[in-house]
């Protein structure tokens, strides 16, 4: 009979190890990550990436080519401190010719997440463009596009991120 109640008390104890155990990994991983709001919108957008990839490398490398070729006319006529100087403005003024373009991304109120942990956050000085050809929402700043989201569903992101940054003019205090 000892034997048998000392078995007993085991099996509860062995299960609510395996509980504690399962807790203690539930709040690791809780602690490990940012808190962050509820996801407002989730896509893995691989393959649309996948699809406009030939396009996006043929952009990207048609402005480097345009801005380097800029530099060396430049430099031929203005000597070489008028190449340096232009390099400067394409540098800080021209528009950048390689944007972030996600595969997966979350859309929450702090911004956007990708890559896991890292996030893009939105603000009033982001214009939105929608390229319903070829499936994305362009986010853009002052220097040009710096953000491309493919997804499908390119209306609804547009009014999500359209929402987010009319919340943070809201938000943000009046100069």
């Amino acid at each position: 009979m000892k034997k048998n109640e000392s078995s007993e008390p085991s099996e509860p104890t062995n299960s609510s190890a395996e509980e504690i155990e399962k807790d203690n990994d539930k709040k690791a991983r809780t602690e490990s990550k940012p808190t962050r709001s509820r996801v407002l919108y989730e896509v893995d957008a691989t393959s649309l990436k996948m699809t406009d990839r030939n396009k996006r490398i043929l952009v990207s490398a048609s402005i480097l080519a345009i801005e380097l070729a800029t530099i060396f006319v430049v430099a031929y006529f203005l000597d070489i401190y008028g190449a340096i100087i232009l390099f400067v403005l394409i540098l800080f003024f021209l528009p950048t010719p390689v944007a972030l373009a996600p595969s997966k991304y979350k859309i929450t109120k702090q911004g956007i997440f990708f890559n896991r942990e890292k996030a893009f956050p939105l603000g009033k000085k982001h214009r939105l463009k929608v390229n319903q050809i070829r499936n994305f929402v362009s986010v853009r700043e002052r220097k040009g596009e710096v953000l491309k989201l493919y997804t499908t569903e390119t209306e609804k992101v547009m009014k999500i991120l359209d929402k987010i940054i009319a919340s943070e003019t809201k938000s943000s205090p009046k100069k």
